[in-house]
């Protein structure tokens, strides 16, 4: 059984990652230095476009003689129509279940044979499928993407055996998983009955009505050159990997890409209080989360300050109530990708604090970075580790060849990018606390309640759901 690995929000892990925990660096003075004193991975890239509208991106890494390969599909759970929830990852199994040309299992034993390793990801944008290997094995690696992309068998009997598989996922990391059930309930209040609602992997009433010739359709139509990146980084030659390009993706027949649907908008409020999800099952831990549903418009300058607010509250800022009444507490700002933007405040409760405690904690918590409840050094201190992470997390291949990947999904450029991480750099106090003011109110706010029964009593599942405080 092969790991499949689902993300609804794989920009935020990525864009992220790093920037929350990565140690402080002390500069001259300590001022920060420009975004442009840096030479930046990123920018280390050349893209071009075939015929058939593949785009290219080639990203030469001589640091370690190894590559990768990534394929990037602009399609995901979001593109989905509700009655096939989870079609986009069940592709993504079907994937590495063999071509005319590689039967069966024949793509991943040849990865293995050539001492790499190849997996997948599924997110609510996008589908992305990776190789990494030792850089002699290069073309053999996209003569195998090439392969896939055109001549993908999807036969009825795999078919069967990967939808048994899916639905123990399902079972196994949402059913009976309690925090990713009110997960998948908090986004159910928020969307209501359109797509985002429901999770990547799909309903489990859906996983057991899909077809293989839904399937079918879904390849056809989403797997073609032209809603495709090709991201290949490492150690390479770059004029010999555009010949090997042209010859193994050039061959592909050129199709319009199709149009992707509208994403739902959180669902329109009728009172001014925050609404309110409650599940009761047996958990080792109790939790309260708190999740704001932004615009969809968020201006750039307001997205940098949203960002440094959340680092510092993900990495250093509670106060002495809060800190009491839970073991951790987690931040996170999305704001990447075609869902609207949420920023979300999450804690564990302590054993001796009552649920009613720490979700006060956490609403204090919100109402005073309104106000006087920052400090400056917070603020600078989170603009450094924010800088810090561009230095040391783009110092894995992987990770520079998978951001590579994510922007180029998303029409980005890395200079785009360096411009909107420049824009953290400049934000001061003032913009901090406007947009705690201008976003986190209670008309945006959803608040997801885990409460802990005893696990040995196995008690079945208690939703509750509220508009009301």
């Amino acid at each position: 059984m092969r790991l499949s690995v689902l993300w609804r929000s794989l920009p935020l892990l990525l864009l992220l990652a790093g920037c929350a925990t990565a140690a402080d660096i002390k500069f001259q003075n300590d001022t920060q230095p420009p975004i442009g004193d840096f030479s930046h991975p990123l920018l280390n890239r050349e893209t071009y476009t075939l015929d058939n509208g593949l785009r290219v991106v080639l990203h030469p890494d001589h640091r370690a003689a190894r590559v990768e390969t990534q394929v990037w599909y602009r399609v995901g759970a979001l593109d989905e129509p509700l009655g096939q929830t989870g079609i986009a990852h069940a592709l993504e199994h079907m994937m590495f279940r063999g071509t005319r040309g590689k039967p069966g299992d024949a793509f991943s034993k040849r990865v293995h044979e050539l001492g790499g390793s190849e997996n997948a990801f599924t997110t609510a944008d996008n589908t992305y499928y990776f190789i990494r290997l030792p850089a002699p094995s290069l073309a053999e690696a996209l003569q195998l993407e090439a392969d896939r992309m055109a001549n993908l068998e999807l036969q009825d009997a795999d078919f069967r055996t990967e939808i048994e598989v899916i639905k123990e996922e399902r079972r196994l990391r949402y059913d009976n998983n309690p925090a990713m059930l009110l997960n998948e309930q908090l986004d159910r209040s928020v969307y209501g009955n359109s797509r985002p609602g429901i999770a990547v992997i799909g309903s489990m009433s859906d996983l057991e009505s899909l077809t293989p010739q839904q399937l079918r359709d879904w390849y056809q139509r989403w797997y073609t050159p032209a809603n495709a990146t090709l991201v290949i980084g490492g150690d390479f030659d770059p004029k010999t990997v555009k010949a090997l390009v042209q010859q193994y993706f050039g061959k592909l027949g050129k199709k319009a890409p199709p149009q992707r649907p509208e994403v739902a908008l959180p669902q329109a409020r009728t009172t001014s209080e925050p609404q309110r999800v409650q599940l009761k099952t047996p958990s080792y831990a109790s939790y309260v989360t708190l999740r704001w549903a932004l615009p969809r418009d968020v201006p750039p300058r307001d997205i940098a300050a949203l960002r440094i607010l959340a680092s510092i509250l993900a990495s250093e800022y509670q106060t002495t109530s809060l800190a009491e009444a839970s073991n951790g507490l987690d931040c996170d700002f999305s704001w990447l990708g075609r869902e609207a933007p949420s920023f979300t405040l999450s804690a564990t409760k302590a054993p001796d604090r009552s649920l009613a405690t720490l979700e006060g904690a956490l609403r204090k918590q919100a109402w005073l970075l309104r106000g006087s409840g920052l400090y400056k050094e917070n603020m600078e201190r989170a603009q450094r580790r924010m800088l810090t992470g561009q230095i040391f997390e783009y110092d894995s291949l992987s990770n520079t060849v998978t951001h590579l990947g994510l922007l180029g999904s998303f029409g980005v450029t890395p200079e785009q990018w360096l411009a909107d991480l420049q824009l953290t750099q400049e934000v001061g106090l003032p913009d901090l606390e406007r947009v705690a003011t201008r976003y986190l109110t209670d008309e945006a706010l959803t608040i997801a309640v885990l409460d802990a029964l005893p696990p040995e009593k196995n008690q079945p599942l208690q939703v509750e759901m509220s508009h009301g405080r």
